[in-house]
């Protein structure tokens, strides 16, 4: 289930007339990335431990791209919001 702090978040930088289209988006983007996570998890293979390798450093490295580009967007985001903080 999404995070109402994200929820929260989307409400505040929308623009007032795609505020319900963009709260769509984010429970879009939750269900795609869900379905994500369900197609890697079929590739884990319990009689070979390398798949799991694979597929956890695999997540590792899909969590570190994103917390980095998450962290360098950080100040736009902050100057979008502006006093809606």
């Amino acid at each position: 289930m999404p995070q109402p702090v994200g929820l929260s978040t989307v409400t505040k930088l929308a623009p007032v007339k795609l505020l319900g289209i963009m709260m769509g988006v984010w429970f879009l983007a939750a269900a795609f990335g869900n379905k994500l996570a369900g197609y890697l998890g079929g590739f884990f293979v319990a009689d070979n431990p390398q798949v799991l390798v694979r597929l956890y450093g695999g997540i590792a490295l899909g969590l570190l791209i994103s917390m980095a580009l998450l962290a360098f967007l950080t100040p736009q985001v902050r100057r979008l919001m502006g006093e809606a903080k």
